[in-house]
C-alpha cells in the first residue's frame, strides 16, 4: 500500500505558514497604526481571511498531515494554533473526537427530533452560523489552563445546552486517563506568550485586538 505521506507538500506548506504568519502580523500592525475606522475594519477581514488559512494549516498538523516529520509538524501546529489562538493537542483531541462523532445523535446540530427544546437547538445551528465557536476555544483553553475542575463539574457539563451542543461530547477526551492534561497547559502557556510576544512588540492597542 502506498504511504500517502509520501505525497505531503512540506516545502509549500512550510512556505505558506510562513507567509502567512507573516502576512497576519502585518495586517494586525496596520490595522492598529490606522485612525480610519474604515480602513481598520478592511485590515480586520484581510487578518481575519488570513487567520483562515493559518487555521487549515493547523488542521493539517491535527491531522498529522503538515509535514511528515512529527517534530515539524507539531511545532507548526502550535505556532498555527497560537494565531487562533488554542492548544495544538487540545484541538487534536476536540477535532478527531468530532470526526467520531459527526452525525450521530451527539452532533446532530441541523436535525430536530419531537423531543428537542426548539430554543436550544435554534441557538446552537445559529450560533454555528454566526461564529460562536472562534470566541469560544480560546475562553475554553483559559478555563482549562485556570480552573480545570470546571471541565469537570456534573452541573456544568450535564445538561441540555451541553449536550445538545456536543460540548458535553467534545470534553469527554479530556477526561480519559491518557489525556496529557500537562502537555496540554504548555501549549496554552506557550500559545498565551505569543499573543503578548505580538501585543507588546506592535504595541497592540486592546480595541484592535478584539476587533
Amino acid at each position: 500500500m502506498k504511504d500517502f505521506r509520501n505525497d505531503i507538500p512540506e516545502k509549500l506548506n512550510i512556505f505558506i505558514a510562513l507567509t502567512s504568519y507573516s502576512l497576519s502580523i502585518w495586517f494586525l500592525y496596520l490595522a492598529n497604526t490606522v485612525d480610519n475606522y474604515g480602513l481598520k475594519f478592511f485590515y480586520a477581514i484581510l487578518f481575519g481571511l488570513i487567520g483562515n488559512t493559518i487555521f487549515s494549516l493547523l488542521h493539517e498538523s491535527v491531522h498529522g498531515v503538515f509535514s511528515r516529520n512529527r517534530s515539524i509538524n507539531d511545532w507548526f501546529g502550535r505556532i498555527s494554533a497560537a494565531f487562533f489562538p488554542t492548544s495544538l493537542t487540545m484541538q487534536q483531541i476536540f477535532h478527531l473526537g468530532h470526526h467520531r462523532r459527526n452525525r450521530t445523535d451527539a452532533e446532530m446540530f441541523d436535525q430536530y427530533y419531537e423531543t428537542d427544546n426548539k430554543w436550544i437547538k435554534k441557538f446552537v445551528i445559529y450560533t454555528l452560523l454566526t461564529g460562536f465557536y472562534w470566541p469560544s476555544s480560546p475562553f475554553a483553553n483559559l478555563v482549562f489552563l485556570f480552573c480545570p475542575w470546571l471541565f469537570k463539574s456534573r452541573s456544568f457539563r450535564k445538561n441540555d445546552l451541553m449536550n445538545k451542543t456536543s460540548f458535553d461530547a467534545m470534553l469527554s477526551g479530556l477526561d480519559r486517563k491518557s489525556a496529557p492534561h500537562t502537555k496540554i497547559r504548555l501549549e496554552i502557556l506557550f500559545t498565551i506568550f505569543i499573543q503578548a510576544l505580538i501585543i507588546y512588540t506592535l504595541d497592540i492597542s486592546l480595541l484592535t485586538w478584539f476587533i
